[in-house]
Order: structure tokens, then sequence, then C-alpha cells
């Protein structure tokens, strides 16, 4: 869990299927641009099969 006190913070989710497993990057960005926080997560991590 993160957490920041940090106003006008965008949230960008980047989903990546040409890779095996699958990714979910989440990365949240505060107006300036920087980065402060970013997560990664493959497909099997959120529950979902691995083979379809």
């Amino acid at each position: 869990m993160h957490s920041a006190v940090e106003p006008h913070v965008f949230l960008k989710l980047v989903a990546d299927t040409t890779v095996s497993p699958a990714t979910l990057t989440a990365t949240w960005t505060n107006r300036e641009g920087r980065r402060i926080f970013e997560v990664r997560r493959t497909a099997a991590e959120m529950g979902h099969p691995t083979h379809c």
C-alpha cells in the first residue's frame, strides 16, 4: 500500500499483453511529471489464469 499527500496526481495504466505473462503497470505522476509510485503486476498475481 502506498500513501502520499500530493495534490494533482494522475494515474496511468498500461496493460502489456505482448509479454508472457501479461503485465499491468500503474504509475502515479504529479503535474510536474515526477513519478510518485509505480506498481507492476502480472496477470497471475492478479488471479487471472496463465492459460486460456
